[in-house]
């Protein structure tokens, strides 16, 4: 029986499908970068080997997008900072040709090559080595282009349908430890460029953005990191936070119930005395079409909430998953406990930061996924008890178009795992698939299985 990763490795192998990086912006481009998963080895245009040694520090600010780094070029060690662009061309277009404060970049990133060769130099006229960053480290980075697909029954419904139900499961576990495995790698990259603490904050912020604020919660853990907020008094990590997020203002209390102005103006206060300079760029945020308790305050409020037992959560992470979860439901705040947003009214009845549902996505996003890539064999049978959540639109979606109406659906629904596993197989073939169906190497390549 072949691995899932060999089953799509032949089931794409001369498929024209859509697949290949889809970004969004630059910002999203520097945080990839900034965490480690475009790797640290490249080659220069010229044919130089370069490796990175010091990311350095994110510049927020203007000037070059990363300030103390280092890396080897050609074996030579050189420190300053480093550029990372889309095309090479923006060197140029977007001044740094001519600015002074790019005189010391050491190096030069973009993802899209060039028709035509590029130099790029200073102000005073030097060259500065520039790298490509390879396609297929891009291709498993960026979402597929399509965000869904239709709801209708696939060809591979007939197939399926002529399976035992043993095979079918085969198969879902299969897709499941691979995208426990491509999860594991995205997390293991970033605790090699950061340490384990920071990887496990930012996968924490990542996942409390949920589909909407990914991205601006990254962001927020990167530019807030673990390392910085742990030993601040409590009042000052969530003014920090707050205010790195855009959610502060002098004027915020006037929007707000009397009994919550005391606290705002003291989250302001603390804001104003530390905050960066200058001020970052404002984060994504989309707020349209969101409840009101996945609002990104009260996602910010539980990731600041962590950290009063930071120590024990990142203990719990490696060593216990289940008590891990108990004591993530356990977090609780004051003022959280009972408003949605920095600004509305109280709630009549309490409201829990962290429900059992986000709680268990933490667990088969983040935890057990990195124990299934140290130890699939001891930590599966702890992983396939748990339960999965209430089914997401993309996971009815993926169930439709897999199995129809067929009677024993609701089995393949029952376990995180097997969410997971239909996750996987509908991100690597439905959302690539712009033929609708005709196409896609999926239905034959189940003959295989």
């Amino acid at each position: 029986m072949p691995s899932y990763s060999q089953f799509l490795s032949a089931a794409q192998r001369g498929w024209v499908g859509e697949r290949g990086a889809h970004f969004k912006n630059e910002i999203e481009l520097q945080s990839l970068f900034f965490a480690g998963h475009f790797g640290r080895e490249f080659l220069t245009t010229d044919g130089r080997k370069v490796t990175i040694r010091q990311f350095g520090e994110w510049n927020h600010g203007p000037g070059p997008d990363f300030l103390n780094c280092a890396i080897y070029l050609a074996g030579q060690l050189l420190t300053g900072p480093i550029e990372l662009d889309t095309k090479p061309s923006d060197w140029e277009s977007h001044g740094h040709a001519t600015n002074s404060e790019f005189d010391e970049v050491v190096l030069h990133l973009s993802i899209e090559s060039s028709s035509r060769t590029t130099f790029i130099r200073t102000s005073e006229h030097r060259e500065v080595p520039q790298v490509r960053i390879p396609s297929e480290r891009l291709d498993t980075l960026f979402p597929p282009p399509l965000s869904q697909a239709p709801v209708t029954r696939g060809r591979c419904s007939f197939p399926l349908s002529q399976m035992a139900p043993n095979r079918v499961e085969d198969l879902i576990k299969k897709a499941a430890l691979h995208r426990a495995q491509l999860k594991a790698n995205h997390f293991l990259c970033v605790r090699e460029t950061h340490g384990y603490a920071q990887a496990l904050w930012q996968a924490l912020a990542n996942a409390l953005g949920y589909h909407q604020n990914q991205l601006a919660m990254t962001l927020l853990a990167q530019r807030a990191p673990i390392a910085q907020l742990r030993n601040l008094p409590p009042l000052d990590r969530s003014a920090y936070l707050f205010g790195l997020a855009g959610f502060l203002a002098p004027d915020l209390p006037k929007s707000a119930p009397e009994e919550s102005h005391q606290w705002l103006s003291e989250l302001w206060s603390s804001w104003w005395k530390n905050r960066p300079h200058p001020d970052p760029r404002s984060l994504p945020w989309r707020l349209a079409g969101v409840r009101p308790s996945n609002h990104p305050q009260r996602r910010i409020a539980a990731l600041a909430s962590l950290l009063r037992s930071w120590p024990t959560v990142e203990k719990l992470s490696r060593e216990s998953p289940p008590a891990f979860l108990k004591k993530i439901m356990e977090s609780d705040d004051p003022f959280w406990n009972y408003h949605y947003t920095l600004t509305s009214k109280p709630s009549t009845r309490p409201i829990a930061l962290f429900g059992k549902q986000r709680g268990q996505d933490f667990l088969a996003n983040i935890i057990y996924p990195l124990q299934l890539a140290e130890d699939a064999h001891t930590h599966w049978p702890s992983y396939a008890k748990l339960a999965g959540t209430a089914p997401s639109e993309r996971v009815k979606r993926a169930a439709y178009r897999l199995f129809g109406d067929r009677p024993e659906k609701a089995s393949f629904l029952k376990k995180a795992w097997q969410q997971q596993g239909l996750l996987q197989i509908y991100q690597d073939f439905c959302l690539q698939d712009h033929s609708d169906c005709e196409q896609c190497p999926f239905p034959e390549q189940l003959l295989t299985w």
